[in-house]
């Protein structure tokens, strides 16, 4: 009997046409505004439910608090930044911050949630000339890796010498201790020929006494099985002589340093 009164107390309508001053206890449901109020007849006021019943829901109460799609996907994703990824962690979706210009994407096990942003490939912005005799770095070709890790990396240089007399040499350097490196080397030596060789060791190169002088190839490409050390996997060149800073080698801009983790 006390569920059929209520009902029978409980009244719809727009918002404009609920009564002022009802006989009772009533319960008023505005179908145009979607609250629910109830009439106070002690206080002689209509009193309004909480929010909850009332929309939009708000997040607190199981809705988005918004009235479009867009919007309520955005009050409930976690991203910030343009470019910014949702991935699972295992427990919640959570937000992994965009990455830098040319990073990757990599799946990681062993990172909290499952990915990382990683730099897979470099380019050389501007020209560079050794005189060395003794193994440079290339400048910008240099990519991170880390410990226990296998990879596998291309390098391509775009080089000239600056007399044919003078001879380049190329190669790789990186963390101490690799538990394995192999890779080889090929050289263009004119505009018809090229020198290939295979080595295991850092800052290895094959010597020869002449060179081009008009721009060409060397390409180093191979595997590492790196050890306990993190470090930089990092291009380098020298060249045969240097004669007093004039016979130099250079290696010219946009060349590239690619590497990418194995399984």
């Amino acid at each position: 009997m006390a569920l059929r009164s209520y009902f029978h107390l409980c009244r719809q309508g727009l918002a404009a046409d609920r009564p002022a001053n009802p006989s009772g206890d009533w319960h008023y449901f505005a179908t145009d505004t979607l609250v629910l109020s109830i009439y106070d007849s002690g206080a002689a006021a209509w009193r309004d439910f909480p929010a909850i019943f009332t929309l939009p829901l708000s997040i607190a109460n199981g809705g988005t608090g918004q009235t479009t799609a867009q919007s309520a996907f955005n009050a409930l994703d976690p991203l910030t930044t343009k470019g910014d990824i949702i991935v699972h962690d295992g427990t919640n979706s959570v937000r992994v911050p965009v990455g830098s210009d040319g990073q990757t994407i990599v799946a990681d096990s062993s990172d909290t949630e499952g990915v990382v942003w990683r730099t897979t490939i470099v380019r050389k912005t501007a020209d560079q000339t050794t005189f060395s005799t003794t193994p440079v770095d290339v400048t910008d070709l240099t990519i991170p890796v880390a410990a226990n890790r296998k990879y596998k990396f291309r390098v391509n240089l775009m080089y000239d010498n600056t007399i044919a007399t003078e001879g380049p040499r190329f190669s790789i350097n990186g963390p101490a201790s690799p538990t394995s490196l192999r890779f080889v080397t090929r050289v263009d030596t004119s505009n018809t020929a090229s020198r290939v060789d295979t080595f295991t060791a850092y800052d290895n190169a094959f010597s020869f006494s002449s060179g081009i002088v008009s721009i060409v190839e060397a390409v180093i490409e191979g595997v590492l099985e790196n050890g306990a050390n993190a470090g930089n996997l990092t291009a380098r060149f020298w060249t045969e002589t240097g004669n007093a800073g004039t016979d130099g080698t250079t290696v010219r801009s946009n060349s590239s340093m690619r590497v990418q983790e194995i399984p």
